[in-house]
């Protein structure tokens, strides 16, 4: 019995993500994809009930990993911050369909029909431009979509999105609605995982025999 609570419990720990995560942007088509430029772009949202955001991502367009670090930021209308995820190059995020997360410090509650703005620092990294066929999850509604002006450059510092960008759907960034994500084990780790379960199976028969 005590082997199956350590497999249990080592299943739940390398466990991606929790049950319940929902993305608040579901699926896209046709995208013009950009490479680079230093920019802090996104959308605005709304949601028709409370909800809790927990970690906030960004588009990886071949699932290979960033090419450099992204940070990707959640703000209320006024601009005032509410969570800022920190994603690492390479593929040490989380990745969940076509996006890396991050988790917030701490959750962000949604308020029914507020409207938020989420974006993210575009360097090095393909982003999306003038996508179409936008799905939003139940109860979320897409406002458009908003980058970082005067100037547009961002300094590699994810800036509130304050200038309305008609017609560019910038889906390049993402959020997680309930659930906790977890940290994906290297391949090496998933190795010793293995060898590790097969020797206390090993373990057991022989003392069985």
């Amino acid at each position: 019995m005590r082997q199956i609570k350590l497999t249990v419990t080592a299943l739940l720990v390398f466990s991606p993500f929790a049950a319940n995560a929902m993305p608040i942007l579901q699926s896209f088509t046709n995208p013009s994809v950009f490479f680079s430029q230093d920019q802090s772009l996104g959308y605005a949202f709304s949601s028709d009930s409370s909800a809790t955001v927990t970690a906030l991502g960004f588009w990886d367009s071949a699932q290979d990993g960033f090419a450099a670090n992204h940070q990707v930021g959640l703000w209320n209308a006024a601009g005032t911050l509410l969570g800022l995820a920190n994603l690492s190059a390479g593929t040490g995020d989380t990745l969940i369909g076509d996006f890396r997360y991050a988790s917030l410090g701490s959750a962000v509650s949604l308020v029914a029909g507020a409207t938020y703005f989420i974006a993210g620092t575009t360097l090095n990294d393909d982003w999306v431009f003038q996508a179409s066929n936008i799905t939003m999850a139940g109860g979320l509604n897409y406002l458009g979509s908003y980058f970082f002006a005067p100037s547009g450059i961002a300094g590699g510092i994810a800036r509130f999105p304050n200038a309305v960008a008609a017609d560019r759907e910038y889906m390049t960034v993402n959020a997680l609605l309930g659930g906790v994500i977890r940290q994906v084990p290297e391949p090496g780790t998933l190795a010793l995982l293995g060898l590790g379960l097969a020797g206390m199976g090993l373990a057991s028969r022989r003392k069985k025999i």
